[in-house]
């Protein structure tokens, strides 16, 4: 019985990972035009321990790290070989390859330990560098672009470990009541050279918070380069693919209202659309044109809506009885895929118009859609009816081939 599945996709390629207890099998699709059904290349693998699993491709797409049950592998896709990366017994997790595809790092600890480590390993001659970190646990592990260091943070503190000087170095701690425990996971930016740090005061009398706010980061200088008042709760915090802009959905505190705000990092110059009054607004993807994909619930209608990062024109692109899943721009930002409960929507983006995959037998889509990087093919998972098992679609955009 398969408990997890998920894929990626390359370019003439559909990779995906099914798994269960003990169990690996790797599979691999090449897409060729005309083509009905894609063929099917497999191998299988046994692991121990595999209760759950977990991975990461390379940035070549020939390697692929594994995490099942606190273990962390590198499996080959060339040989089908498998070794373990980290040590057994202790948690690994977080684990992220370098843009050149050259290292990977993960974090370490064990549940009950008051110091974690940043791992980094040469996946080809093996060196491993460790260093402890007096704060538990690790959050966020990322790369920077030119695969020269690492950074990530504790609950108030960012660090960067820079290879070639064999340094960590403190980048930036936050000073106010509330650390870095509720950032999201863009509180990066994709240049890797901001990051967005919430900062709030609190009033000593009554033990609550009574101001917040949004620092900008400078990752080079560690200084602030902006700040954003926010109201009491937020959560969402999307940078934008060009590291200009930043889009978070804003709480009030009282009545829970929403407002979904968008940041010019380069003026300072905000804007917002308000979210429907009791409805529950969700960011989900930038476009490489800087339009927001957004979503929201107005009792049991799904709302799904484009803005503009300029000017936050709003726009509704589609509206259902359903329950949406996950939306995903196409990287040439010419389509939207969306999952649904029993179907696939891909709606084109100029001209607003919709087209339904239904799936016979599927319960509910869990994961996103996942695009090829050309925007020709979209291949998401399918868990068929209450079963814990998994099936894979693929979509040929321009074909309509299901």
């Amino acid at each position: 019985m398969l408990t997890r599945g998920w894929v990626r996709v390359a370019v003439g390629l559909v990779l995906g990972l099914l798994g269960g207890i003990g169990l690996l099998r790797l599979l691999v699709f090449p897409v060729t035009t005309g083509v009905e059904r894609p063929a099917e290349t497999a191998f299988e693998m046994e692991l121990r321990d595999m209760s759950w699993i977990n991975g990461a491709w390379s940035p070549s797409g020939d390697q692929l790290l594994i995490l099942g049950d606190k273990a962390l592998h590198l499996v080959d896709l060339n040989t089908h070989l498998a070794r373990p990366l980290s040590p057994h017994g202790l948690f690994a997790n977080r684990h992220i390859w370098s843009p050149n595809g050259q290292y990977v790092a993960y974090t370490l600890s064990e549940y009950a330990s008051d110091v974690g480590q940043v791992i980094i390993q040469d996946v080809f001659s093996g060196e491993t560098r460790e260093f402890p970190v007096n704060a538990n646990p690790l959050f966020y592990l990322e790369w920077s672009l030119d695969s020269s260091a690492v950074i990530f943070h504790t609950y108030r503190t960012l660090w960067r470990y820079s290879l070639a000087d064999d340094r960590l170095e403190d980048v930036y701690t936050d000073q106010g009541s509330r650390g870095l425990w509720n950032i999201g996971q863009s509180w990066l930016s994709p240049d890797r050279r901001y990051a967005v740090v919430p900062g709030s005061t609190l009033n000593e009398a009554t033990g609550t918070i009574q101001d917040t706010w949004l620092d900008f980061v400078d990752l080079t200088t560690g200084r602030i380069v902006l700040t954003i008042d926010t109201e009491l709760r937020n959560k969402g915090l999307v940078w934008s693919d060009d590291s200009q802009y930043f889009a978070f959905i804003d709480i009030q505190a009282s009545g829970g209202r929403e407002k979904l705000k968008i940041v010019d990092r380069l003026t300072g110059k905000q804007c917002g659309v308000d979210v429907v009054s009791g409805s529950q607004g969700y960011l989900l993807d930038w476009s490489s044109g800087n339009e927001l994909l957004w979503r929201e619930r107005q009792g049991m209608i799904t709302i799904l809506h484009r803005v503009r990062a300029a000017d936050c024109s709003n726009r509704e692109v589609l509206r259902s009885d359903n329950w949406a899943g996950w939306g995903l721009w196409s990287p040439d930002a010419r389509t939207i895929g969306v999952t649904w409960p029993n179907r696939l929507t891909l709606i084109d983006a100029a001209l607003n118009s919709v087209v339904d995959y239904a799936v016979q037998n599927a319960n509910v889509w869990i994961e996103p859609p996942v695009w090829s990087p050309d925007s020709r093919y979209v291949a998401a998972n399918v868990y068929p009816g209450c079963l814990p098992a998994v099936e894979m679609v693929i979509i040929d955009v321009e074909t309509g081939e299901l």
